[in-house]
């Protein structure tokens, strides 16, 4: 992130996949004080859609809803197409 800040970014953007499985506490709220850093409140990026077979999806709305508010992301983008990971 800091490399990010020295080129002047204004934002960042989270993406679940590359953050750790199983991140602690302390782990989500460091994270969130470095994104502070930033001008533009963080995105949340899910490669996930909240479409299945052209049907609206609740539940993958709900747990990417929780784990943005978590990292304190006001942002969050879904994929158009479902990705199996």
């Amino acid at each position: 992130m800091q490399i990010a800040k020295d080129a002047r970014a204004d934002g960042f953007e989270l993406r679940p996949e590359l953050l750790p499985p199983t991140m602690q506490l302390s782990e989500v709220q460091n994270l969130r004080l470095h994104l502070e850093m930033f001008s533009s409140p963080p995105i949340y990026s899910t490669p996930h859609s909240i479409f299945n077979e052209g049907r609206f999806e609740c539940e993958p709305l709900l747990q990417a809803l929780t784990e943005a508010h978590s990292l304190d992301c006001r942002l969050v983008k879904f994929s158009p197409l479902e990705v199996n990971l």
